[in-house]
């Protein structure tokens, strides 16, 4: 995938990434990735998507590092409830797993094809190298160039791409959509675009006010070295640190002590 300004079959829809606290102790759930749900809500307002589950054409490669993740992520993107996850990736949990090429809502004639490229699982995890891989895999789904022909998406229209930093604290959503799509943007509110600990900060005001002793403040003392004594010392001097003035002490070295002239009489 190139960058370039001339025209493409394939735009960048929307972006989004948002950050969160990077202890898992610190978190109000497991079950889900708030990061993931604030770089959604982001990547959808800039594409100006309102409903993400009426979209037609849609294809997902999802961050599913481990296995809990991908679940995880298809609830928090909005695709599917947090209760069907799991049964819209393997069908009915009490029953043999479906195949993938098969599954009516994640296999490639499903309503959210997801991991048709098998994901990081089949196909690694390189790390940085992982969410290139995503969106070059959505590319080639969009322009119908997918190698694997079984799993290439029938008029896929748009794609998500789903990347997952650190202990789930640092995610990317990013929006691929064909340049010919005819889709019309949704007036959608602007979420946070900016966030910060749950606990907040003090404001500037409050800091000002507190009622903590503080430090009081050394006076410098005045020189006295002959540079004026109603400015104050602006050299680190031995007198401004409590001992004998060096300005003064140098002058009277620099100073040349006059001879007394010997009479030719003395001895």
């Amino acid at each position: 995938m190139v960058l370039t300004a001339k025209p493409q079959a394939v735009r960048v829809a929307g972006l989004g990434s948002a950050t969160e606290t990077a202890s898992i102790l610190d978190r109000t759930s497991l079950t889900t990735l708030d990061a993931t749900r604030q770089a959604a809500h982001i990547a959808y307002w800039r594409a100006g998507i309102a409903s993400l589950r009426e979209l037609e054409g849609l294809v997902v490669e999802l961050h599913d590092a481990f296995n809990s993740l991908l679940p995880i992520g298809l609830a928090d993107l909005g695709l599917v409830d947090s209760e069907a996850s799991l049964e819209a990736l393997v069908g009915d949990p009490e029953r043999e797993p479906i195949s993938p090429y098969a599954n009516p809502i994640t296999g490639p004639r499903g309503r959210i094809p997801t991991n048709l490229s098998g994901g990081l699982k089949a196909r690694g995890h390189p790390v940085g190298g992982t969410g290139l891989f995503q969106i070059a895999e959505n590319y080639l789904q969009l322009t119908d160039r997918f190698p694997n022909r079984r799993a290439q998406v029938r008029a896929a229209r748009i794609a998500i791409s789903h990347s997952i930093g650190g202990p789930g604290n640092n995610n990317f959503v990013t929006l691929l959509e064909r340049t010919d799509s005819r889709r019309r943007r949704d007036a959608v509110a602007q979420p946070r675009l900016h966030f910060e600990s749950r606990q907040g900060r003090p404001n500037a005001r409050a800091r000002r006010s507190s009622t903590a002793p503080r430090r009081p403040s050394r006076p410098r003392p005045r020189s006295t070295c002959g540079q004026g004594a109603a400015r104050r010392c602006t050299s680190r001097c031995s007198r401004s640190m409590g001992g004998a003035c060096s300005r003064s002490s140098t002058a009277s070295r620099r100073t040349p002590k006059r001879r007394r002239r010997s009479s030719p009489g003395s001895a």
